[in-house]
C-alpha cells in the first residue's frame, strides 16, 4: 500500500510537471504566430491573378510561358549580343508590369491598369518567341554557311 501511495505520487508530480511545462509551451507559439500574421498582413500586396479567378489563370499562362522560352533560349558567342538586347527588354517590360502592380495597389483595381497589365505579358511572350525565331534564323543561316564551306 505504501508503494501504491509513492507511485501515485510520483504520477501526479509527472502530471503537474507536464502540465506546467505545455501551459509555458503555449504562450510562446501563440506569440510566434501574431508576429507572423502581422508581418504579412504589412506585405501584402495584390497582384493582377488576386482580382479574379480568370485573370489569375491569364497570369498563370503568361508567365508560364514566358519562364518556359526563356528556359529554352540556346546562348552562345554566336549570338550572345541579340541574346542581351532582347533581354534588356524583356527587363524593361518587367520593370513596367511592377509598376503596374504597384498602381493596382496604390490606386485600386481599374480596367486600364488590368489591360496594360494583360498587355505586358503578352509583349513579353510575343518578344521571347520573336527572339526564339531569330535565333533559329540565326541558326539556319550558319548551317547553309557551314554546308556551303564543306561543298
Amino acid at each position: 500500500m505504501k508503494w501504491l501511495g509513492i507511485a501515485a505520487s510520483i504520477v501526479v508530480l509527472l502530471g503537474v510537471i507536464l502540465f506546467v511545462f505545455l501551459q509555458n509551451q503555449e504562450p510562446q507559439r501563440d506569440i510566434q504566430n501574431e508576429v507572423v500574421e502581422v508581418n504579412t498582413a504589412e506585405k501584402k500586396t495584390i497582384s493582377l491573378g488576386d482580382l479574379s479567378p480568370q485573370l489569375k489563370k491569364v497570369e498563370q499562362y503568361y508567365v508560364a510561358n514566358i519562364n518556359y522560352e526563356l528556359s529554352k533560349l540556346e546562348i552562345s558567342e554566336e549570338n550572345k549580343e541579340m541574346v542581351d538586347a532582347y533581354l534588356k527588354r524583356l527587363d524593361d517590360l518587367d520593370k513596367e508590369y511592377e509598376a503596374l502592380n504597384s498602381e493596382l495597389n496604390d490606386l485600386g483595381p481599374n480596367d486600364q491598369t488590368i489591360e496594360a497589365a494583360i498587355t505586358n505579358l503578352e509583349l513579353r511572350l510575343q518578344l521571347l518567341i520573336k527572339l526564339k525565331s531569330k535565333l533559329n534564323q540565326l541558326k539556319s543561316s550558319k548551317n547553309e554557311q557551314e554546308s556551303t564551306a564543306v561543298m
